[in-house]
């Protein structure tokens, strides 16, 4: 019996060893941060209906978070006032349709280097690769003049010939009036549709130079819809820079995000986001009567991490 027990302490230790060793290659669950963005704010019979996307850094939705993981705050007049009655529930697990309008700069100054019009045109291309069967896109061409080469549609083919499409355009840059009609567009087709999720994403290189020459023209805009912003920056001559800061400002203020020269797996993680961003989002409800624009902040803290957004609304 004596001789067993060293046998017996032998066979545990090593099956410990193996567990140990399994434990190590578990999937590492552990988040570097957390992202916060608030896509859209209704407004009806008096309430507010908010959707707020959280997501760790690589865009993957979370969604265990709590009440008190969530603070809700609203700013008028500089002043600040805390929401305490307010309700959450996660939004639909079923990938959430979306209808973009796609608008691509075409303008002189993406000619001074040869790479740049065809690598614009590649990340449009990945972009519609990547739509589910129900998503809706527009491809909208401008210079100083706005083309909607292609209306919204589901048809692969036909978005991918309308990227594919030749026009003399070179002028200068209407980058401000292509988001804004992609706006008009994208409020209009999702008018009389619910769970659906409308954006504009901007492809450019360039200092918009074509009325309207105010940025805020597409930021009131897209808060009044609703809408949010994607911008995707592109160039880099020494001599002709995108105003990166502009475009970071009117992604982040209308609730999108900001890319620079974006790669095939850049574009991937922008569809993930665009589509998840009502599919994992929480739905935060509370009055609002009759009160006019304000602020509305949200500040989430999830284990240990906390990140801010905050939106204007226009009612």
């Amino acid at each position: 019996m004596k001789k067993l027990f060293p046998l017996l302490m032998i066979a545990v230790l090593a099956v410990l060893f193996v567990v140990t060793g399994c434990r190590k290659d578990e999937p590492d669950v552990q988040i570097d941060g957390i992202d916060v963005t608030i896509p859209r704010i209704l407004l009806k019979d008096g309430k507010i209906t908010m959707f707020v996307s959280v997501t760790d850094l690589k865009g993957n939705a979370i969604t265990d978070l709590a009440k008190g993981n969530i603070m809700i705050e609203t700013i008028k007049d500089g002043q600040v006032t805390k929401i305490s009655g307010f309700n959450l529930y996660s939004s639909t697990s079923t990938p959430t349709p979306i209808a973009a309008a796609l608008a691509m700069d075409y303008s002189g100054s993406m000619y001074y280097d040869t790479a740049f019009v065809p690598a614009m045109e590649a990340a449009v291309k990945t972009f519609i690769g990547l739509k589910g069967l129900t998503d809706k896109l527009e491809i909208i061409k401008f210079d100083h003049n706005v083309y909607v080469v292609q209306p919204f549609t589901t048809d692969t083919i036909l978005l991918y010939a309308a990227v594919d499409s030749v026009m003399s355009l070179a002028g200068s840059t209407a980058f401000y009036q292509a988001c804004l009609d992609g706006l008009d567009d994208a409020a209009a087709t999702v008018s009389s549709t619910t769970g659906v999720l409308p954006a504009v994403l901007g492809f450019t290189d360039g200092v918009n130079n074509q009325a309207p020459l105010n940025p805020d023209t597409v930021i009131t805009k897209a808060l009044q819809m609703q809408i949010p912003v994607y911008t995707l920056g592109f160039g880099g001559l020494p001599t002709y820079l995108p105003d990166t800061a502009t475009l970071h400002h009117i992604a982040d203020t209308t609730g999108g995000r900001y890319y620079w020269t974006p790669n095939p797996n850049d574009i991937q993680q922008l569809y993930q986001y665009v589509n998840g961003q009502l599919t994992g989002a929480m739905v935060v409800g509370f009055p609002w009567g009759s009160k006019a624009n304000a602020t509305i902040r949200v500040t989430v803290v999830y284990k240990g991490f906390v990140a801010k957004a905050q939106k204007m609304i226009f009612y």
